[in-house]
């Protein structure tokens, strides 16, 4: 039976206590001789007291032993006799238990065990190297730099017993708390979960995804509805079945060109914006952002202008419900709020279109707006991927402000194999945006080169 037992020094033992040392600078002893004499005029700190029973003693190469006894103030007695004769020379004290360096004296009596706690049976302490650590219910785990889960004894935080440490096959990258009773743990090869079970071995560690992990920390995020959202050389989400599902992201896959090149310093991010229910990958000056609801990918946003020239998106946090972006500045990381202003200037782009033949004529456009000024609207056709000379179709500018304005325009463009609009407007902070753009026209099977 083992039982939880107070020491004399009062449970914890000060690093000062352990680490006590103090030095007579007068001291006398003879060659095979244990009677350690003090200068008369040594001061009243110094002097020998019943405390130094146990200490270590040392006169640098002719005495190093313990008190064993104190005669008085300024005589004690050695366990070792003295090597050589010493006259007046410096006496290290050091604290010691019967010679023993930095030890702790425990005693006890057979009545002073009733009523006391028992200890835990596992009384293994944590490895020091941690790296990671969570609680699940009422366990608490911890995982090291190589890669190995010490899980706690339930409601006792402090002891790891081996029997119930776990092994993954590689080191941790990120932990997310999926906040329902998991954390999900990825690696740079995989997906686990983390889940309480109870019983002796109280959590149990699931293998989702095998071979689809993260490089870095900023890589994943908790997506909608407690869903796990990452990048994975693309973007990648928790799909039925726990499949990761990328065929969401095939509509905007040449938007994500050049991603798989980032870095520690220029890592891509995943985040989620509650406000708007948008799953979000950004990576250097661009984010994407998928509208949750609609099943639509939202135009990606360029924030060039609007961060550092040198700098770039590096990681992101939620703060009070609230979306940021940290960019890195020098030294110093910079907190921009996404969605947050109380103006706005929206680059809309539609998705491509192919003609079903082999060119379109685009005859008419139609665009339905919001607007809450009278600044201007402007109307472009991307054609045939030409995004350097991008056709200017209006420059609309609002001379009333009903709530919704539509645009109809007649630009009669010829020859498009492929055809995209972009539209810029410009919001004072109020309702504003474009609720349709519609293009017709008439498909010829006549070859353009």
């Amino acid at each position: 039976v083992f039982y939880q037992l107070k020491t004399d020094l009062g449970g914890e033992v000060a690093e000062t206590t352990l680490a006590y040392t103090r030095t007579i600078a007068q001291a006398s002893i003879t060659n095979g001789d244990t009677t350690l004499t003090l200068n008369g005029a040594t001061p009243l700190a110094d002097r020998f007291t019943a405390s130094d029973v146990g200490r270590r003693v040392e006169i640098a190469g002719k005495l190093d032993s313990w008190i064993v006894e104190v005669t008085d103030a300024f005589n004690a007695e050695t366990n070792d006799d003295a090597t050589a004769t010493a006259t007046d020379e410096a006496l290290i004290v050091r604290h010691a238990i019967d010679g023993i360096l930095r030890a702790v004296e425990i005693h006890w009596t057979t009545e002073s065990l009733f009523g006391q706690d028992l200890a835990p049976f596992d009384a293994y302490p944590p490895p020091s190297n941690l790296a990671y650590a969570g609680i699940l219910n009422d366990t608490l785990f911890v995982e090291d730099t190589n890669g190995i889960i010490y899980v706690g004894v339930p409601a006792y935080i402090g002891s790891f017993p081996p029997k119930q440490t776990l092994f993954p096959t590689e080191s941790a990258t990120l932990y997310l708390d999926g906040s329902d009773g998991v954390y999900w743990r990825f690696s740079r090869n995989t997906l686990c979960v983390l889940t309480y079970i109870g019983g002796p071995r109280p959590l149990e560690l699931q293998q989702i995804w095998k071979n689809t992990g993260v490089l870095f920390p900023q890589n994943a995020a908790i997506g909608m509805g407690g869903r796990v959202i990452a990048w994975s050389g693309k973007p990648v989400r928790l799909g039925s079945g726990r499949e990761p599902d990328v065929e969401f992201a095939y509509p905007v896959y040449k938007d994500f060109e050049g991603w798989s090149n980032q870095t520690q310093a220029r890592p891509v991010i995943a985040a989620f914006d509650t406000d708007n229910q948008l799953e979000i990958w950004a990576y250097d000056k661009k984010i994407m952002a998928y509208h949750v609801p609609s099943g639509q990918w939202c135009p990606p946003i360029n924030v060039t202008g609007m961060i550092g020239l040198a700098d770039n998106l590096i990681s992101s946090t939620i703060i009070g419900g609230k979306l940021y972006f940290a960019t890195n500045s020098g030294t110093n990381l910079i907190l921009h709020g996404f969605d947050q202003g109380n103006a706005m200037v929206a680059k809309i782009r539609t998705l491509d279109v192919r003609s079903k033949a082999k060119t379109d004529t685009i005859s008419e456009i139609e665009v339905i707006a919001r607007v809450d000024n009278t600044q201007s609207i402007q109307i472009k056709v991307c054609k045939n991927f030409n995004e350097a000379a991008l056709e200017n179709v209006d420059t609309y500018l609002p001379t009333a402000l009903p709530i919704r304005q539509t645009i109809l325009r007649r630009p009669n463009i010829l020859a498009a194999k492929q055809h995209a609009i972009d539209i810029t407007i410009t919001s004072t902070g109020k309702d504003a945006g474009i609720e349709l753009v519609e293009t017709s026209g008439e498909s010829s099977s006549v070859f353009v080169p």
